[in-house]
């Protein structure tokens, strides 16, 4: 687990949130040159191994920019299309909730709220689970069946969820879409709505249950994609120029991203005023059914490495084992000073090869734990302090999605 390569690639990565979509550990993606599994082209031992030949592009046209092998197209693709999926329903998830399940602005902006931090907190489990259990392959695979359920019982929701008419027949959606409508009309349209009664919360419960179990499916199947899919990426190139090669893949892997998110903002608000909640939630599903097919179909020749240590795990046991070492020299005696001298000692070790590190108290877990992996854990510590100011950022940064959202639909009629 080298930390001081693992870079974040994105360029200009407007739409994707994903709390630096890094390389997803590259290092770790290329540390071994040796693929488990590959294409059909068994060796002298019978194991399977890449065809040298294959890694050429062999590809002209549009597609001649890309590197690697034919079948990292597979995996942009559906990247491409997994990415419209998941903006896609961000863009009107809000807005459903309020305007289709009757919920109050609050309400709406927390479930926002909660479904997205559940996004980005399952990607610790994902990428535990693909470096430790299963593997790249099999976790992305795995978990985009449960994301596409997830999208599915979503577009069910939104389909079998009743009308919302006010008691005097107005339907809910005109009165808080209808951007044309003058000041004056607008008025009377709220006047109207409000002194009316909505829909009961009875007559969206079950819709509203369905939607909350499906944005809890959608979290755990993108948990399983997000931290795993770019590295599986790098996993595909070998040779000499692996490294540029690598290089180029991401800034398409990211020029994707953008590209999805972009186009999803656009045609999922379209949607949602001329077809319904229904068929704009169900485009995001055929989506990302396409996206597991695509990825799916280029099982044969995917480069799959070894199962390796989980960063997560390398991390737990390099602060508990450097606590414990503490504890023990703290508490003094004769097994504490001998823990206390083998600290020391490992201190001395550490000042001869990296002065900067030599005062850390993590360096306590030198000896029990590898070298490297207190070296990594010890920048990783360092660079909390600047981690800690993304929240605040990225609370903002979701406004967009959520309260801004809400805000445009009664700003707007006051600018025209």
């Amino acid at each position: 687990m080298a930390a001081s390569e693992v870079r974040r690639v994105s360029r200009g990565d407007s739409f994707n949130s994903e709390v630096g979509h890094l390389s997803l550990l590259a290092a770790a993606s290329t540390s071994s040159d040796a693929p488990f599994i590959s294409s059909s082209y068994p060796n002298e031992n019978g194991a399977f191994s890449a065809d040298p030949k294959s890694t050429t592009t062999g590809r002209s046209g549009v597609f001649s920019c890309i590197p690697g092998p034919p079948w990292v197209i597979n995996i942009l693709l559906s990247e491409l299309c997994e990415r419209f999926s998941f903006y896609a329903l961000r863009a009107i998830l809000v807005l459903f909730f309020k305007e289709r399940l009757g919920w109050s602005r609050d309400s709406a902006v927390s479930i926002f709220f909660f479904s997205s931090a559940l996004s980005y907190f399952m990607p610790l489990f994902g990428g535990y689970v693909a470096d430790s259990k299963l593997g790249r392959f099999k976790t992305i695979l795995g978990f985009s069946a449960i994301y596409v359920l997830g999208s599915f019982v979503l577009a069910l929701a939104a389909a079998t969820s009743p009308e919302p008419f006010f008691n005097n027949g107005t339907e809910l959606s005109n009165l808080t879409s209808t951007a044309t409508e003058s000041v004056e009309e607008r008025a009377v349209s709220e006047q109207a709505g409000a002194g009316a009664e909505a829909l009961t919360e009875a007559d969206t419960t079950g819709s509203a249950f369905l939607a909350i179990f499906a944005l809890c499916l959608i979290a755990v199947g993108t948990g399983g994609i997000k931290p795993n899919v770019s590295s599986f990426g790098a996993d595909q190139f070998t040779g000499p120029t692996k490294t540029e090669d690598i290089g180029k893949f991401f800034s398409i892997f990211y020029f994707c991203i953008n590209t999805g998110s972009v186009v999803s903002f656009i045609i999922s608000p379209i949607l949602r005023v001329n077809a319904g909640y229904g068929v704009a939630f169900a485009l995001p599903t055929v989506l990302l059914t396409v996206a597991t097919v695509v990825f799916w179909s280029g099982r044969d020749r995917y480069i799959r490495k070894p199962l390796g240590k989980s960063p997560i795990t390398v991390l737990w046991k390099v602060f508990t084992t450097a606590r414990s070492s503490s504890n023990s020299f703290n508490g003094g005696g004769g097994e504490g000073g001998e823990g206390g001298g083998e600290g020391g000692e490992g201190i001395n070790s550490v000042q001869q090869s990296d002065t900067s590190r030599s005062s850390h108290w993590l360096n306590k877990a030198r000896g029990p734990c590898n070298e490297q992996d207190v070296n990594d854990t010890i920048d990783i510590w360092r660079q909390g302090a600047i981690l800690l100011t993304l929240p605040i950022f990225w609370t903002l940064y979701d406004q967009q999605g959520s309260a801004w959202t809400l805000q445009g639909m009664y700003n707007i009629f006051f600018l025209l």
